[in-house]
């Protein structure tokens, strides 16, 4: 059996809650460290999943940001700031995309879900 990882390029900041969850991270100050990261953990991948937190993602030159996001394996994901507020219909496009993305296919959640 493979292990899959999951590694979070995270603030300083906000290390700690990832590190008390269990989850190896990686210390960005900024957009560029997060790209240098990003290409060392691309370099060292075996799979699994990359979080970035969106911020440094959405900073990231598109050119690179493309090829990021367009890997399957490591996968690589926007980690929200949690700083801005959305409505649940813009919430519940967001979890989707994610979802899509990790799983490979389109999962949707319907309001009332009857067995």
């Amino acid at each position: 059996m493979t292990t899959q990882t999951v590694t979070v390029v995270i603030p300083p900041e906000l290390e700690i809650g990832f590190r008390l969850a269990g989850v190896e991270t990686v210390p960005a100050t900024t957009p560029a460290e997060a790209v240098d990261a990003l290409d060392r953990l691309f370099s060292e991948s075996t799979g699994g999943v990359i979080a970035v937190y969106e911020p440094f993602l959405a900073e990231t030159p598109s050119g690179r940001r493309a090829v990021y996001e367009a890997s399957v394996s490591p996968v690589v994901v926007p980690l929200p700031a949690g700083l801005e507020e959305h409505d649940e219909e813009s919430q519940r496009a967001r979890i989707s995309a994610m979802l899509s993305r990790a799983v490979g296919y389109h999962i949707t959640f319907g309001e009332d879900i009857s067995p």
